[in-house]
């Protein structure tokens, strides 16, 4: 019924915090330049360097500064309620539990910046 969907939708969530999973089936088949990765909290804090980051990776001109600004303000609608903080321990139960997928996902890139991926503050 309605109450246990919301608990799988929910448990869901988890499992797709596993990166690695995913990625290392998409690159058994595409090679590794074909996937730009970004940080989303590069993206929040810096819109206008990580557009340029994807219009760069699919070989299209990239817009002016003016462009990219405009783009950055039409993202996510900004209406909702703001979240509550998550509580310290609850942050702390969580990069627990995600650590073994987090050191599999900077293996399988080779890329040691996803270390910090899930730190709050998020680190530059």
């Amino acid at each position: 019924g309605p109450a246990e969907e919301q608990v799988f939708f929910h448990a869901d969530q988890f499992q797709r915090g596993m990166y690695a999973i995913f990625l290392e089936v998409w690159l058994r088949h595409f090679p590794r330049d074909s996937f730009l990765l970004l940080h989303a909290e590069r993206y929040f804090s810096d819109p206008g360097t990580t557009m340029k980051q994807v219009f760069s990776f699919l070989g299209m001109p990239v817009p002016d500064a003016e462009v990219l600004q405009a783009i950055a303000k039409a993202g996510p609608a900004k209406h909702h309620k703001p979240r509550p903080l998550m509580l310290p321990e609850a942050r702390q139960i969580l990069l627990e539990f995600y650590q073994p997928w987090t050191k599999e996902l900077v293996e399988l890139l080779g890329d040691p910046s996803w270390r910090d991926h899930n730190t709050y503050p998020p680190k530059a």
